[in-house]
């Protein structure tokens, strides 16, 4: 595949916050530690405080969750023991069968991150990592997948957060998914991807982890399920702390209030940030106050703080306090995430302090267009840039429509129009000074009407196109469905149905995680 580049800012399709981060504008430059660079990820390393006993807890954990491991695996499971080895993470929630691709191209962010790292030969090794968020209790956000223009879903009813469930009812999702695969080499390799993970595992955390496995362990990449009683009992005074002194609040709102207004706020704080996992089900802490209260039930601090030390595996973090718990468990240098992700670690750099863990650099994940042949041929037609194919379908269908003729006919005579005007409005002003108002409202109208003469020009060769038109309407749905990016919803499988198993390593050889801008690929 070719690449190309263009800025993020060109899309229009990324917040001003993200924008200006990217960009390491001064108004940021508070929340976060150092942009991604490899100096300063070195830098991190060099810097990244990590003990011998938090090193031996999670070397365990990942050695015992990383079965059957390739031989870059098995290499990284031994390195991770070293005080010079450092990892770099991303993590998302369960989705089905990869959901939408950017689930993908985060994970071969974080890989290739680690492949610049390493090549770097310095004295430290760098590991990758993706954080399965297990814990999470979204069903709805990860229940489906969209191919080829269809959704494909799995109904049933939602109980325990995700990582338990089980996959007895997945029948009628593989059922659908595998008529729209059909028998070409690609589909059946995916027919036998999804069987191997989804059928010959009883929850959708085993399949996940398998399923992840499977696309990128020849790669080296670790996967940690954090919802582990040996981690979360060696997290336990941060989740009493969380309890009883409300830090993530307290430091996360003075963030917050510090904020440049012009920027919206991603995520907002409880006063505590904690679930409760009670018979697989993921109920939330809730403080008002000195009040402690279970989903809808009241419950004291002290009864808390007991269920706590008793059984902390019962206890999860949310969205604001899973950062932490995750820098504190690896020994982490980077995160890599996309921009709703990174909106709201922007929150946390004071939060992290509070705790005393270092905060890690903030990478963006790689972000692409995937154009197919069909595409390109179109876009060569029309004479389109990779910019332009971010633009509205009004912006490119005048574009197209208009490329043989000038936008407006009728510049010469509205020229025109104001010298002769002006000529009248002279002769009359001699006469009365009120009738030079008069006279250029009367050439007003006269403008107004060439430009509604205008219009209907223009609207006439729209007509005379509609064919084209409508091919370019089909491209940039095609591209960006219900005008949104193609990576935040078509499947991957889109894309390996036409370019099999060399689509994902065309990614892992094309992308630079560190390149900031905006990736096109095509044939």
């Amino acid at each position: 595949m070719q690449i190309a580049h263009i800025s993020y800012r060109e899309t229009n399709r990324f917040s001003s916050l993200i924008l200006d981060y990217i960009e390491e504008k001064e108004a940021l430059r508070s929340f976060y530690t150092k942009f991604p660079s490899e100096e300063n990820l070195l830098e991190l390393a060099g810097k990244r405080r990590f003990s011998t006993v938090q090193r031996e807890t999670i070397s365990k954990v990942l050695l015992e969750q990383n079965v059957n491991p390739t031989e870059k695996q098995a290499i990284n499971l031994e390195l991770i023991n070293e005080d010079n080895t450092f990892t770099v993470t991303t993590g998302h929630q369960l989705c089905l069968f990869g959901g939408p691709l950017y689930f993908f191209l985060k994970i071969i962010s974080c890989i290739n991150l680690t492949k610049k790292l390493n090549a770097l030969k310095t004295s430290s090794n760098f590991i990758p990592v993706f954080w399965m968020a297990s814990e999470d209790h979204d069903f709805e956000e990860i229940n489906h997948i969209h191919l080829f223009g269809k959704k494909v879903e799995w109904k049933r009813d939602f109980g325990e957060h995700v990582g338990e469930m089980k996959l007895a009812s997945i029948e009628v999702f593989k059922n659908e998914l595998f008529e729209i695969l059909g028998d070409s080499a690609q589909g059946k390799e995916l027919k036998e991807l999804f069987e191997a993970c989804y059928s010959s595992t009883k929850t959708l955390s085993e399949a996940t982890r398998l399923f992840v496995h499977r696309l990128f362990a020849e790669e080296g990449l670790l996967i940690l399920d954090a919802n582990n009683s040996s981690l979360k009992r060696a997290f336990k005074p941060f989740m009493q702390q969380e309890i009883e002194s409300a830090l993530t609040f307290k430091s996360v709102r003075t963030s917050i209030d510090s904020f440049p207004k012009e920027y919206k706020i991603q995520a907002n704080p409880s006063e505590c940030n904690l679930f409760y996992l009670d018979n697989s089900k993921r109920k939330k802490i809730k403080r008002q106050s000195n009040e402690y209260f279970l989903q809808d039930t009241t419950i004291s601090q002290q009864e808390l703080l007991n269920l706590l030390e008793d059984s902390p595996e019962k206890f999860s973090p949310n969205v604001l306090f899973r950062p932490l718990y995750q820098e504190f468990v690896l020994p982490n240098i980077a995160y890599v995430g996309g921009g709703g992700e990174l909106a709201y670690w922007l929150e946390l750099k004071k939060s992290f302090e509070s705790f005393d863990v270092d905060f890690p650099a903030l990478v963006l994940r790689n972000s692409v267009l995937i154009l197919d042949q069909g595409a390109v041929k179109k876009i060569e037609k029309f004479s389109f840039s990779e910019i332009d194919l971010f633009k509205t379908s009004d912006e490119l269908i005048k574009k197209h429509t208009l490329k043989a003729v000038e936008e407006d006919l009728f510049i010469e005579e509205k020229k025109q129009v104001k010298v002769i005007f002006n000529e009248i409005k002279e002769k009359l002003i001699e006469v009365d000074k009120s009738l030079g108002q008069a006279a250029g409202s009367e050439e007003q109208k006269l403008l107004n009407g060439l430009d509604k003469l205008n219009a209907k020009r223009l609207k006439a060769i729209k007509n005379k196109s509609a064919v084209e038109v409508q091919q370019i309407q089909n491209v940039l749905e095609k591209l960006f469905p219900n005008h949104g990016l193609q990576e935040r919803k078509e499947n991957f499988a889109s894309f390996y149905m036409k370019y099999g198993q060399s689509f994902l390593s065309d990614l892992l050889e094309k992308l630079d995680p560190l390149n900031t801008s905006f990736s096109v690929l095509k044939p």
